[in-house]
This record gives C-alpha cells, sequence and structure tokens, in this order.
C-alpha cells in the first residue's frame, strides 16, 4: 500500500496539489517509514508548496534543498 500512496502522491504533485502529495507521501511513510521514494517526494513536495506560498526563496542550507543535491549529484555519478 505504501507504494499506491507513493504513486498517488506523485501524480498530484505532477498536478500542482501539493497539499494532497504531502498528505499522500505520508500515508506512505506511516506504512514504511524506510520508503526511500516518499520521502524525496514528501521533501520535493514540500519545497514545492513553500516556494508557491512565499515570493521568497527557500533559505540557503535547508534539507529538502541538501537531499535534492545529492540525489543530483548521485544520479550524475559524482560520489565526490
Amino acid at each position: 500500500y505504501a507504494l499506491a500512496y507513493d504513486n498517488r502522491g506523485n501524480a498530484y504533485r505532477d498536478k500542482g496539489d501539493h497539499d494532497r502529495a504531502i498528505a499522500d507521501y505520508n500515508a506512505a511513510l506511516r506504512i514504511d517509514p524506510n520508503h526511500a521514494d516518499a520521502t524525496e517526494g514528501l521533501a520535493t513536495a514540500r519545497q514545492a508548496r513553500d516556494r508557491a506560498l512565499s515570493p521568497r526563496p527557500a533559505p540557503a542550507g535547508n534539507a529538502a534543498t541538501f537531499f535534492n543535491q545529492g540525489k543530483t549529484h548521485h544520479n550524475n555519478k559524482d560520489y565526490d
């Protein structure tokens, strides 16, 4: 069921419905606290929601920023 919530969270996030996406990612993580995709989705949905609510950019160094930067480096095989 965690995967189903994660997938629906992705669909909501893609539509820009960040509050519903966050609710589904949280539901996935209650079922499986180690579900990495739901953790990533939750971080990106929160970051997108915060950007939409505030005209100011997110402060440098917040956890979601570091997570997403690390994910990008990993995807580019830039392990250093």
